[in-house]
Formats: structure tokens, C-alpha cells, sequence
């Protein structure tokens, strides 16, 4: 045998001996990296060469991936365009790497240090290999992704877990400023997060609930304004969110039910990791506990609240219940009914009629700005001033409107400007059949007398607590006669509202009071409440609905 032949003999040999060789090594470890550092050292180190590596790519996607190399200096991980990759790097022969026809990768190799041309040996050599490592490369990579999805498994286990402690923490705590630090354990236990401010949204403005490893500041609010009705996690922008990134946040959770009420800034996690989608989700997930528990809080507030105000109002209704007459005076000449009916549990309306002595009566009703306790307290006083004041009236010592222009000064140096009444009072003189009466800004009273005559009671001056009485309250009487009808009432009579927003008015109320001249006081107020109730929209009562019905009857001439 000649001596070439010997040494080609001895050439293939070597190359089976260092296929065997590489297959035993390729075969006996799953681990991807020391499986391809081990072909590019066998490769290089039997062909002479300084530049290498090996390109994985994904079964059916054109992208490709720098997955080892050596001597490539600066060279992207991502490779979208292969032969301008090659010649960037000098990549001088490629060699395909497939597993029954299915492309894993390729091994690129630049020139061989004596710049000669690859052999067929070496050629066949490289393709053998490439055969060999295959299967090999093709199993490290499904046991890389197996190890990987083993550990997002893991991970989100433990996350669970933390949700889960999360919660029940969050149920133990019994304020509001308790449940934040729950919230930051579980977010720096699980991704290292250094730093975290809580942004609440508010009607009025935004304002720091939590801030943890972070000085408060309110340009970050400024610089929050945009985020606070986000719907989902998001990344934060160096550019669009130049402040919040220079003070180390990075993303922006929403705290949100059915509307976003506030947000989560999270700082950088430590060491430097960037947030993976699983870490947003699992980010979003704690702060829906947190919103929860929030909700919960404002939930429990406003309930205090509500009981609060029932009691408020509970106490107020005592106090307007206790200042409308028990009893109203009638006697075989004058019948007088009455009708109450506030919006509300309280409302703001007040009447009273009551015997002065055993020949005068007096009649009185109002409109209180404003419900609940501090309309019935101004109810109170004005009650209290009207019988301070009735016992010199019934002594002759002062007069109607004295009394009222007198009530007007202390009601107006005592209350707030906001605060006034309109108020009308009168007092019938049964033997003589007069009434006189003074009106203060309140709904004229309507006189109709038995001949068919409309009179409305207007004299009087400005409603009670907005300026001091400078001048005397004007008054008016009327002499009344068998038949005639008297009706005072408040604005929630003649403004009830129908489908069609047109008022009750006036006019309809004087026609339903011309129709009941025969009726009793009592009868024509249950007819001007039904005709009230067939007009107005149902459950649709806006205003207090006060009146007092005065019918005269049987006088003798």
C-alpha cells in the first residue's frame, strides 16, 4: 500500500475516531451550552479555525438565533438576515444541522488559519458532525424548554401562594393604612421590587396613599396624571415618562373594580431584571387584591356614614315632628285640616296653627332652605320666636308685623347668609271674621270667597334672614264671609312636575279649589292631593308638599 493511501486510511480513521468520540460526548449530556462549546472546540481545534459558530432557528419561523460562538466580536443575538450576517463576520462555509429533515440549525465557519480551501474529507467531516449533533442539539433544546416551563411552573406556584397570603392579610388588617405594607412584602418576596408608590384618584385631586423607599414629591403626581385611568399594566416609556423613570420606576399597574380609582408604581427590581409578561400579570393580580381590600374600606366609610346620617336624621325628624301642632283648632265656624308630606325623611316645610285665646287663631307656614338637622334647628327657632312673641300679640302689645320684622333681624344675625326662610303667618279674629296677615317672601295664599272672587295674599316683604329689617313689614286683612275657602301651601304644590315637565301651576290649583267650594277642608285637601298624585310622574316627589285649608261655614249675620 502506498504511503498516501496509508495516511488517507489514517485520516478517516481519525475523523471516525473523533466522531465516536464527539457522538459519546453530544449524547451523554442534555445541557445545550457545553453541547455546542463542545462541537465548536472539536471543530475548531482539528480544522484550524478562529472564527465560529452555531445559528439555532425555530421549526417554521425565519428568525434565527446566535445560540455559541467564538471570536465573534459584538455579535447580535438576533440574526434576521443570515447571508448578511455571514458576510459581516466572514463566515467562509455553512453547514446545515437538521434531524430528519427538520432545520435546527447551521454551523458557520469563517477561513481556516492557513487561508486553504475546506477539503471534501473535511467537508463530509463537518456534515457528519452536523448529522451527529443533531438529535443532540434538538434534545438539549426541548430539555431547555422543559427546564424552563418546570420553573414558570414553579414560579407561578409560588405566586399563587403569595396571592393566596396576600389576600388573607389583606382581610386581618382593619385600616386603610394597614394594607399597603402586605402588598410590598409580596411584591419585593417575589421580584425583588425596591421601591413602590400608591396613587389614589380622587374627584377633586390625586393624592400619595403608599410610598416605600421613594421621598414623595408632587411633580411624580403631575407626572401620574396621564397613567390614572390606564386599564392595564403597562411599561413605562423613558421618553413619554422621563421623571418617573429617573426616580426608578419602570411600570404602572392600575388599581381598578369596575372604573380605575388609582395606580401602582413599581421601582426597578433588584438585581436590574427587566418585567416579564407573567411578572405583569402577576403584578396585575396583587393590585386587584389590593383595589379589593380599598374598595372594601370605602365600602365599610360609607356605610359608617349612612348610619351616621340616619341617625342625623333620625333626630332631626324628632325634632320636626315635635314642632307640627297636635291638635288644630275647629270649631262649628272654621274647619281647618292640614297635609304634610316631605321628599325626604326630613324636609324643610313647617306649619302650625294654634288658638291664640277664644277669639283668635293663628295660622302660619314656611319653607326652610336646606334638609336634615339644620333646617329643622332653624324650624326649631323659628317656632320657639313665634311663641316668644304670640303671648305680646295676644296681649296687644305688638303686632303681626312687628313680630315678623323682629323674627327677621334675629333669624338674620344668628344664621349664614345661605340660610333663609319664606314664611307667612295670619291671625283670624272669629267675631269679627277678619283675618290679618303678613307674607314674607312665601307662595301668595289663595282667598276664594263664596261669590266667586280670587284674592292672593301678597303683602308682607323680603323672605326672613337674608337682610335686616329696615323697614316695617306691610300687612293686609280681609273680612270673610260664610263659604269662603283659604288655602296656604308651599312651592312643592304648584311646582310638582308631570311627564311632559310641565308645573302644576297655579291656575290648575285655583280650578281644583273652585270645584270643592262645597267640600269640607278636610275633602278638598284629599282632592288636591289625588289630583296632585294622578299629574306627577310616579316616585318622582322632589320637594316638601305642605298646605293648610281654612273653610268657613255657618257664620250668622
Amino acid at each position: 500500500m502506498s504511503h498516501s493511501k496509508k495516511a488517507k486510511n489514517r485520516g478517516i480513521a481519525l475523523d471516525l475516531n473523533a466522531l465516536i468520540e464527539t457522538s459519546k460526548i453530544l449524547n451523554a449530556s442534555q445541557d445545550l451550552d457545553f453541547i455546542l462549546s463542545h462541537i465548536l472546540r472539536t471543530v475548531m481545534g482539528k480544522l484550524l479555525i478562529f472564527r465560529a459558530c452555531i445559528i439555532t432557528c425555530e421549526e417554521g419561523s425565519n428568525s434565527f438565533e446566535l445560540a455559541s460562538h467564538r471570536g465573534l466580536k459584538d455579535a447580535p443575538i438576533k440574526i434576521k438576515a443570515l447571508e448578511q450576517f455571514k458576510s459581516q463576520f466572514e463566515l467562509c462555509h455553512i453547514t446545515p444541522i437538521k434531524s430528519n429533515e427538520t432545520l435546527v440549525g447551521y454551523l458557520c465557519l469563517g477561513q481556516k488559519f492557513n487561508n486553504d480551501n475546506f477539503s471534501s474529507s473535511e467537508i463530509s467531516f463537518l456534515d457528519s458532525l452536523a448529522s451527529l449533533a443533531a438529535s443532540a442539539i434538538e434534545n438539549a433544546v426541548y430539555f431547555r424548554k422543559l427546564h424552563q416551563l418546570n420553573q414558570t411552573l414553579e414560579q407561578k406556584i409560588n405566586q399563587l401562594g403569595t396571592l393566596f397570603q396576600l389576600s388573607n392579610e389583606l382581610k386581618l388588617h382593619k385600616s386603610r393604612r394597614e394594607v399597603f405594607d402586605p402588598l410590598f412584602n409580596s411584591l419585593e418576596s417575589q421580584l425583588n421590587i425596591a421601591q413602590l408608590l400608591v396613587i389614589s384618584k380622587h374627584s377633586t385631586a390625586s393624592q400619595m396613599e403608599y410610598a416605600k423607599n421613594i421621598e414623595p414629591d408632587s411633580r411624580l403626581l403631575e407626572a401620574s396624571e396621564t397613567l390614572l385611568n390606564i386599564k392595564q399594566p403597562i411599561r413605562l416609556d423613558k421618553t413619554a415618562y422621563s421623571l418617573l423613570a429617573q426616580r426608578g420606576f419602570q411600570v404602572c399597574i392600575p388599581l381598578k373594580t369596575n372604573v380605575t380609582f388609582g395606580i401602582v408604581l413599581c421601582g426597578s427590581r433588584n438585581p436590574d431584571y427587566s418585567f416579564s409578561d407573567p411578572d405583569l400579570e402577576f403584578l396585575y393580580l396583587a393590585a386587584n387584591h389590593l383595589a379589593v381590600a380599598l374598595e372594601q374600606f370605602r365600602f365599610f366609610d360609607e356605610a359608617l356614614k349612612r348610619k351616621a346620617l340616619e341617625k342625623e336624621l333620625d333626630v332631626a325628624f324628632d325634632i320636626q315632628t315635635k314642632l307640627f301642632p297636635k291638635n288644630i283648632p275647629s270649631d262649628d265656624n272654621f274647619d281647618i285640616a292640614t297635609y304634610y308630606k316631605p321628599s325626604r325623611q326630613v324636609g324643610g316645610d313647617y306649619y302650625d296653627s294654634f288658638e291664640i285665646d277664644h277669639d283668635h287663631i293663628f295660622l302660619a307656614i314656611a319653607d326652610v332652605t336646606g334638609k336634615g338637622i339644620p333646617a329643622s334647628l332653624l324650624m326649631s327657632n323659628l317656632q320657639a320666636l313665634i311663641k316668644a312673641y304670640i303671648e305680646l300679640i295676644r296681649l296687644k302689645k305688638m303686632s303681626l308685623f312687628e313680630m315678623v320684622g323682629k323674627i327677621n333681624n334675629i333669624i338674620f344675625e344668628n344664621t349664614s347668609s345661605d340660610k333663609f326662610i319664606s314664611f307667612f303667618c295670619a291671625v283670624i279674629e272669629k267675631s269679627t271674621r277678619t283675618i290679618q296677615s303678613v307674607n314674607a317672601g312665601h307662595n301668595p295664599p289663595i282667598l276664594i270667597k263664596a261669590s266667586g272672587e280670587i284674592c292672593t295674599l301678597t303683602h308682607g316683604g323680603i323672605v326672613l334672614g337674608v337682610v335686616p329689617t329696615r323697614h316695617a313689614y306691610d300687612y293686609e286683612s280681609h273680612h270673610l264671609e260664610n263659604g269662603d275657602l283659604l288655602l296656604l301651601y308651599t312651592d312643592g304644590i304648584t311646582e310638582t312636575m308631570n311627564h311632559k315637565r310641565e308645573e302644576f301651576g297655579e291656575e290648575r290649583l285655583i280650578e281644583l279649589l273652585l270645584s270643592n267650594m262645597d267640600n269640607s277642608s278636610g275633602e278638598t285637601l284629599d282632592q288636591l292631593i289625588n289630583r296632585l298624585n294622578d299629574f306627577a310622574q310616579p316616585d318622582q316627589q322632589h320637594d316638601d308638599t305642605t298646605a293648610i285649608c281654612v273653610k268657613l261655614s255657618n257664620i250668622s249675620d
